[in-house]
């Protein structure tokens, strides 16, 4: 019976090497790639004709605490971008315009996540020494929104409090990320509220 002559090919790898006449070799791994894309794009599609983006966040992680160091000097620290890699351990870099309606370059790092992600958000709010907050989305609109921000309160002549919170919104909100995801993240958060905490209180 007639074989066909495979000499010089990994017998493991012959189905990916060879492929078929006229074609790419077959990659597997491309293959389910491009299978989960169109999945979940279909998905989504589907979900966006079921009801349109909410208003409302799915979800809100949120924490506070208060620092021993006037507004002035938080603000000072928070919005002092080219610093963030000295102290700033989930915010690592940010590059960019502080102004309203400017897009930044923001990397962030987080326990769970393999490598640093990097991300465009655009500044929605922005009142010196009061509030500053980006609105940042994943690929396309309404696969996954947030809405990230800080608002400082003065307590007195040197203490402040700091509330920190991001919204979720979109279709990876509401069926992918859990209750684990969720508590990276809030740890995170507490990680760089704590550092903030102690470059205000070290610029008195």
């Amino acid at each position: 019976m007639w074989s066909p002559d495979l000499e010089g090919y990994d017998a493991d790898q012959v189905p990916s090497q060879i492929g078929v006449a006229g074609m790419s070799p077959f990659r597997p791994s491309a293959v389910w790639a491009a299978l989960f894309l169109i999945t979940l794009v279909v998905l989504f599609a589907f979900q966006s004709r079921r009801r349109a983006l909410s208003p409302e966040p799915l979800y809100v992680i949120e924490s506070d605490l208060e620092i021993e160091a006037p507004a002035a000097a938080v603000w000072r620290a928070l919005v002092d971008f080219p610093s963030y890699p000295e102290w700033n351990p989930y915010a690592i870099r940010v590059e960019g315009r502080l102004a309203l309606g400017e897009t930044i370059e923001l990397t962030l790092v987080q326990e769970d996540w393999a490598e640093p992600m990097t991300l465009r958000p655009k500044i929605v709010r922005l009142e010196s020494g009061r509030e500053l907050g980006w609105h940042g989305r994943v690929i396309f609109a309404g696969l996954h929104e947030t809405d990230h921000y800080f608002q400082l309160v003065a307590l007195g002549a040197n203490r402040t409090r700091l509330y920190h919170a991001e919204e979720f919104r979109g279709w990876l909100p509401e069926h992918v990320q859990g209750p684990t995801e969720r508590a990276y993240t809030e740890k995170a958060f507490r990680a760089m509220n704590e550092a903030l905490k102690r470059r205000a209180e070290g610029d008195r």
